[in-house]
Parts: C-alpha cells; structure tokens; sequence
C-alpha cells in the first residue's frame, strides 16, 4: 500500500499529506510542488491530492492503459486505487523489499503484487487475496499453489495435495487445492507450518496453554480429525475490533475445550459455555475458559 504523504524523489510514493502536502481543488489539474521521482513529472488532480499519472478509479491493471492500477491512501484516510504511471519501478513478480518500490504500490513475500478485486483480474496462476490495510481491504494478486484442481472444499476433492483457504477482498472464503508442504495431517501436533501438509501450523509460535496443531479447512464436523470441531476462525477484524459482526473468518477444525487456545477476534470457537479470555502473552490469541 502506498502511503500519500512523501516528498521524497528518491522514493516510488506519491505525494500528499505529509508535513509538505501536495494538494489540489479537484479538476484544476494544478498539482504545484509535486516531487520528481522515479514515476516522473507528469501529474494529476485525484481525492484533493496529486497523483502521477491519469489517476483514474480502477480495480485491475486491464483498466489503465499503459499504465498501472496501484493502492494508496488519499488524505481523509481513505483506501481506493488509481490509475498512475508506473514509471521505473519494479514490475508484477519483480523483487522488491517495500510497498514503495512497486509500481502497484504491493509488496509481498518479497515480490511486487498486481491490484485485484476478483481472481479473474489476476495473471495465469494467481488468486486474488485479501489484503487488509489499517483503512479497509483491498486485494492483491498471489501466486496460486501449484496442484491437480483449483476449486475444492475439502482435501477429498483434491487429486493431489490438501484443500486450503483464503478470504477475498470481499471478505468471503475461497477454497483451492495446493501441493502437500509437510508430512503432519490436519490436527496433528506440530512446532511450525513447514511441519504441516497444510502448511499451517495453528496457534504456532503461541505461548498457549497446550500445544498447538496443523490447520485443516472443513465444510462440517466429519471433515475433521475425531475431537475436533468445523467452525468459522477469525483472520481479520475488519478494523472494528468490538463489532465482531463483521469480521473475516475461514471455517476451520479447531479445538474448543478448556484451556485450547482460541483467536480474540471473529466467532466464539470455544466449547458452549466457554469463551475466548485474554489471558495468553499475546495480542491477537486468548484461551478458552469459562467467561
């Protein structure tokens, strides 16, 4: 995400609301004071602030010609995403180190992302993820896990590999099949997600109370190991942590007994009778304990 607020030329992000705010009356055009930078000179007036480029509404780079669709914040903190110039910054799958160094202003696991809003807006084998930000979600484009099938819902519907999950931007679950990564099936122990055919080790690197174990996405109870649970698990608060209402939450076998570790966030996954309790070292996991 690409923080308007810096002068810097040296820098790929746009101008705005820094201590020196590059302003503008929307539709004049006069954008005084915008930096020379790595996306050049030519300017225009978007959301009261200057933006390199056309700086027309998009939501995937197909909608900006010859240039690029890019994510960022406009000054009453806003998130949205613009057409801009993508000037000589690091391309789609270019390695980069920041947000501010691609020319869509995403930067993830070490290489630039594409703006999205479906996956039908990213490049061949990608899926288009939720990309939280302190001010709303967006979307960005991650390479697809290799495997046999793309939709699934659970590991049976996979030829090869283990059913997983991420949210979209619009906040709903999508399913794909991915390669097994470890050897630990699904609500087995585990010490980290390497371990995990999953690849996710739940509540790992947590000082729980008990121990924690590989994630497995489910459609019910009888997708899940015996002593396990299908319920909704909480990934993201939406930014309004009391109103869990509207958080985002993938369906999950967990373990709901005293004492299981559990998320703060989202649905209840504790047993009836028992909550999520802030008593763990930890800002986002409690344990589950009579409220």
């Amino acid at each position: 995400m690409i923080l308007i607020g810096c002068n810097d030329p040296g820098s790929g992000a746009f101008p705005g609301s820094g201590a020196f705010p590059v302003t503008c009356a929307d539709g004049d055009g006069a954008c005084f004071g915008a930096a020379d930078g790595p996306r050049g000179t030519d300017y225009s007036c978007t959301g009261a602030v200057c933006l390199p480029g056309s700086g027309t509404a998009c939501a995937s780079d197909a909608e900006c010609a010859g240039e690029v669709c890019a994510g960022f914040l406009l000054l009453n903190d806003t998130f949205t995403s613009a057409c801009v110039s993508a000037g000589t910054l690091a391309g789609v799958g270019e390695a980069c180190d920041f947000d501010s160094g691609c020319a869509g202003g995403v930067c993830s696991d070490g290489a630039c992302r594409a703006v999205c809003v479906t996956t039908q807006q990213c490049p061949a084998e990608h899926k288009c993820e939720l990309w939280p930000t302190p001010f709303g979600a967006g979307g960005a484009c991650q390479a697809k896990p290799g495997a046999s099938a793309w939709s699934c819902a659970v590991d049976d519907d996979c030829d090869a590999g283990v059913c997983e999950g991420g949210m979209t931007p619009t906040l709903l679950p999508e399913f794909y099949c991915q390669p097994y990564v470890g050897a630990t099936l699904g609500g087995q122990p585990c010490v980290n997600d390497n371990a995990c055919a999953s690849g996710k080790c739940l509540f790992g690197g947590v000082s729980g109370l008990v121990q924690p174990y590989c994630r497995d996405v489910c459609a019910s109870a009888a997708d899940c190991a015996p002593g396990f649970e299908c319920r909704l698990f909480g990934v993201w608060d939406a930014n309004t942590p009391d109103d869990p209402d509207d958080d985002a939450a993938l369906p999950i076998c967990v373990r709901g007994g005293t004492d299981e570790t559990c998320p703060l966030i989202g649905p209840n996954i504790c047993d009836e009778g028992l909550v999520c309790v802030d008593k763990l070292p930890s800002e986002e996991f409690g344990a589950c304990a009579p409220p």
